[in-house]
């Protein structure tokens, strides 16, 4: 059994079943060579060493969902999940349904499949190119969309689904509101919330970008 590994200093109650149950839906022979998932609340600072994709997501004000860590340097592999920004735009109330396992399970797919790349060069064929980063995350989200949808077999999850994108909405119709008052943080926030939840909410992105522009200062 996999390993999880709590570093978190506020975990959302019921996380940790949460991150069990995601860990059940994914293909065990795909999981074969990751060591533990850790949990953190937020991602902790960066270092040298720190991919410039983190540094770039840090300096745009990005969310980070999660981490792939080969192994190196005698640590073995391993996921890293951050809780909070998983969390994010989810109230209370919704932690015991379904609703954060899905979440929790899309980002933790995707880093499974940077494992089978990092593993065995490939995510699905034995012909597959690593042509760009841009295309093994296209093919990560592939991935981590095709357990979701196998989830989706069960009534609760399909249920769960469909409060993500309610939630989702609830955000984008918030951001809407916040932009007419001329609340250009809150709007951006509130339209961050949403994509997050809702990656198929491309206006959502679209109109973040565009709020965070008009909040900025010059």
């Amino acid at each position: 059994m996999i390993q999880i590994i709590n570093d978190c200093a506020h975990l959302p109650r019921g996380a940790i079943g949460q991150v069990r149950r995601s860990l059940t839906w994914v293909n065990p022979v795909d999981l074969d060579g990751v060591n533990f998932i850790r949990l953190w609340g937020d991602l902790p600072p960066l270092t040298e060493q720190s991919p410039n994709s983190l540094r770039v997501a840090q300096k745009e004000g990005h969310k980070v969902f999660g981490l792939y860590k080969p192994a190196e340097a005698g640590l073995p592999a391993h996921i890293m999940l951050v809780m909070n920004s998983i969390y994010w735009g989810v109230p209370s109330i919704y932690w015991r349904t379904g609703v954060p396992t899905l979440l929790i399970a899309r980002n933790l797919a995707h880093e499974v499949a940077h494992h089978l790349v990092a593993k065995r060069g490939y995510i699905f064929e034995h012909n597959e190119r690593r042509k760009k980063d841009t295309y093994e995350e296209v093919m990560a989200d592939s991935y981590a969309a095709g357990v979701i949808r196998n989830m989706q077999r069960r009534w609760y999850y399909r249920l769960a689904q469909w409060l993500i994108k309610d939630l989702a909405d609830h955000h984008y119709i918030a951001g809407m509101l916040d932009w007419k008052e001329e609340n250009y943080k809150a709007a951006a926030e509130h339209w961050h919330k949403a994509w997050c939840l809702n990656r198929d909410l491309k206006e959502a992105w679209y109109w973040y970008e565009r709020a965070k522009a008009m909040s900025s200062p010059e």
